[in-house]
Order: structure tokens, then sequence, then C-alpha cells
């Protein structure tokens, strides 16, 4: 049995409904543990994502030999059983500002309006996370086969769920160069030898 990550980390039961609600942008690190505390206060708690499965990085990002999917899956299941939890994967959340093709807009089938979400709870909390990579500032950066860590590891974990368009970096046979050492620049590596 998969030991879960344990986001309700306050209590073991729920607490009584306090009778408010708090709708949470985004089912990355923060916004489950965010989902657990308020969970545990007696809150009912509505999650937003735009991805198929609640994580976050923790399963778009981070290879699942390092942190394995199935003990956030049982985390958030325990959310959702347990202490009420409701998960709306696959929405994106918008303002009135102008749509922009962001990493995970693919996976969306649904829309909110955030305008939506702040008449309907007593607050709204935005956890969506860092989705962008910092670059280097160097010369040869943008050139072709010159990839993030995040755009190389987030299509492998994509394509496990079925997202449309997204490719696999092709690195089969190919000299691979990792500039860094910390644990992204390791998943890359150990992605980079499974592939």
């Amino acid at each position: 049995m998969t030991t879960p990550l344990n986001f309700a980390f306050l209590r073991s039961e729920p607490a009584p409904p306090n009778g408010r609600s708090v709708a949470i942008l985004g089912a990355g690190p923060s916004g489950l543990f965010a989902a657990g505390y308020l969970a545990c206060l007696g809150y009912q708690v509505d999650v937003y994502d735009k991805l198929p499965r609640a994580g976050g990085l923790m399963v778009f990002g981070i290879p699942s030999f390092r942190l394995p999917a199935e003990r956030i899956e049982a985390g958030v299941r325990r959310l959702e059983r347990q202490f009420g939890v409701n998960f709306n994967l696959r929405t994106k959340v918008c303002c009135s500002a102008p749509l922009h093709e962001e990493a995970g807009d693919h996976f969306s089938a649904d829309m909110r309006s955030l305008g939506e979400l702040v008449d309907k709870h007593d607050a709204v909390m935005v956890c969506t996370g860092s989705w962008r990579s910092r670059r280097m500032n160097v010369p040869g950066e943008n050139l072709r086969g010159v990839l993030s860590g995040l755009e190389f590891l987030f299509p492998i974990r994509a394509a496990r769920f079925g997202a449309p368009g997204v490719r696999i970096p092709d690195v089969a046979g190919k000299n691979v160069a990792v500039v860094g050492a910390g644990h992204s620049a390791i998943d890359v590596v150990q992605s980079a030898l499974k592939l």
C-alpha cells in the first residue's frame, strides 16, 4: 500500500463545517497544502487547476522515480473522500485580460472567470506556482535543441496523460549536455538516460 502525502496535516478527521468556502487556484504543492489546512479548519474547499491531475510540478515536473505519483494521488483522494475537498481539474481560471497560451493550456476543457469564483466563495487563494523557467542570459540559449529543465521534463509527463500535440524530446542516441547540478538538472539527466 502506498503511503499518501499528508496534505491535511493538522488533524486526522475533518473539523465541523464553519459555513465558509474558499476557492484555491492551482492544485500544486501550495494549493494542496492550503486545501488540506483549510479543510482541517472546517472550510469547504474547491480547487481549480487546468491540468488533468492534481499535484502541479510534483506530478508534471518531478519524475516519479524521485517522487512517486501514487503518493500524491493517494493524498488527493484522502482530501476528496475524508475532508470533502472538491477538485475541478482541466479547468482554467481567467480574468478579463486577453488570454495567452501557457504550458498545460491544451489540457483545459472548461473555463471559469475569476469574478465568478470571487462571487461564489468567501475567499480565493491564488496558488498557481512557478511554471516559467529562468533563463541564463547567455549567447546560444535560444538555439534549436536548447531547452530549460521544465521544457524537457513537462512533455515527458504530459504525454502520459494524453496531451494533444505534446512531443517527448527526442534524445535517443544523442549527446545531452545539462548545465547545473541541482534536483532539476539530475531529473533531466535521469530522464534523458531513460529515453
